[in-house]
């Protein structure tokens, strides 16, 4: 495309694109959720758990980076602030994507800030066994956000963990600018640590989930995660190959794009891939459905599989794209900020995450309604079987 017509693209588009006030920083913004459902019905006390939103702000080599937190308002200390509000702040920085994506001469655009219904209240799952203190961190991929996947956050948080998700270097809100040392290891290290200053407990559990670059962040990071690492958007060679001892739960689909995009550059397909599962020590477990995915043992002396594979392939009922694993809520935000520049990405022929499919497709939502239970029953029937063997049980 010719600079000057790539030029008048961006100048209609920036016109509409004005710049808003900056995310509000506050030491602990609170949000606990009220009694509905996700039908939108109104439902007893006794079947909801209220979850608590905060951000907790804590420093990382010399930054303030922000990590988003819900937990359980039981959990909640005696007297603290019970201060409602209506909206998750989720700010998209143009100007940063265009410089992570190398189109530097684009990096003065502006960021814009939504204010995000939150997502509805959940009955908390059958059969958890969250501990007291049991904790999940997010790790959101390139260019996103710690709301990326909130509605599965509520969920967890429903079914008693605390999940915390902090912004990680290349997330598009841009609060804080990377420097040495600022890695993604030391990012889920330091939350560690603020989690456990804020939520005190006596032997607490950790798992952790991700997204795209997010489920590598997920398989590398050091020490123990007894209750899971699970992986969403994720190309299978590398889960595969992982070879920590918690157990690993791992998400694929045929209609992701950045699978297509790596398999240009040389990588197996996802069904290549798979075929090498059952060869792993040990092997992992290919699900025939989301809905088998870690479905419950029949009997407390059966226990789950610790490696599991779920595949969304071609010719399935719903088979998501890349970004139909997030926030459908969040997903539109970033629609409605970033669709005036689609034509000029195109012509720079970038390569958009699926960006452009989502917006066609609209499956974020079928694939939450398959996909988070499934997130659900791992974390849930690990710390529920972690139970058992503490217990004496047969579970492993």
């Amino acid at each position: 495309m010719p600079v000057p017509v790539a030029v008048l693209l961006l100048s209609s588009a920036v016109c509409w694109v004005a710049p808003m006030a900056p995310r509000p920083r506050t030491a602990d913004n609170i949000l606990c959720t009220g009694f509905m459902s996700a039908a939108g019905l109104r439902m007893s006390e006794a079947d909801m758990k209220p979850v608590h939103f905060s951000i907790l702000d804590m420093t990382v080599v010399g930054l303030t980076v922000p990590v988003a937190v819900w937990a359980p308002c039981s959990l909640l200390e005696p007297g603290a602030s019970s201060e409602s509000a209506e909206a998750y702040k989720y700010t998209v920085d143009i100007g940063r994507i265009a410089t992570k994506l190398e189109v530097g001469w684009l990096s003065w655009l502006p960021s814009r800030t939504y204010d995000l219904p939150p997502p509805p209240n959940v009955p908390a799952g059958s059969g958890t066994a969250a501990g007291a203190g049991d904790a999940l961190i997010f790790a959101h991929g390139f260019l996103g956000s710690p709301l990326d996947l909130a509605h599965a956050c509520v969920a967890l948080a429903s079914d008693g963990f605390v999940v915390a998700a902090p912004e990680l270097p290349e997330s598009l809100a841009a609060s804080y600018e990377a420097r040495e040392g600022l890695t993604r290891e030391a990012i889920v290290r330091a939350t560690r640590t603020a989690i456990d200053e804020r939520f005190e407990s006596t032997g607490r559990r950790w798992g952790i989930f991700g997204h795209s670059a997010g489920s590598g962040t997920a398989l590398t990071q050091p020490g123990e995660f007894a209750l899971g690492r699970a992986c969403l958007a994720t190309s299978l060679g590398r889960g595969l190959a992982c070879r920590v001892a918690d157990p690993i739960f791992l998400v694929a689909s045929e209609g992701d794009g950045c699978n297509a995009f790596m398999q240009e550059k040389g990588a197996s397909t996802l069904r290549d891939a798979l075929t090498l599962a059952t060869l792993n020590t040990p092997p992992f477990t290919t699900f025939g459905s989301a809905e088998d995915a870690y479905a419950s043992p029949a009997e407390a002396s059966q226990s789950l599989p610790a490696r599991g594979v779920l595949l969304f392939r071609e010719g399935d009922a719903l088979v998501p794209n890349h970004i139909s694993f997030l926030w459908g809520v969040s997903n539109q935000a970033l629609f409605d900020v970033l669709a005036p520049f689609l034509p000029l990405a195109k012509a720079l022929n970038l390569f958009l995450l699926d960006f452009d499919k989502e917006m066609e497709q609209k499956l974020a939502e079928p694939t939450a309604e398959l996909v988070v239970p499934a997130l659900r029953r791992f974390f849930g029937g690990f710390a529920a079987a972690q139970g058992r063997t503490d217990d004496g049980g047969g579970a492993d």
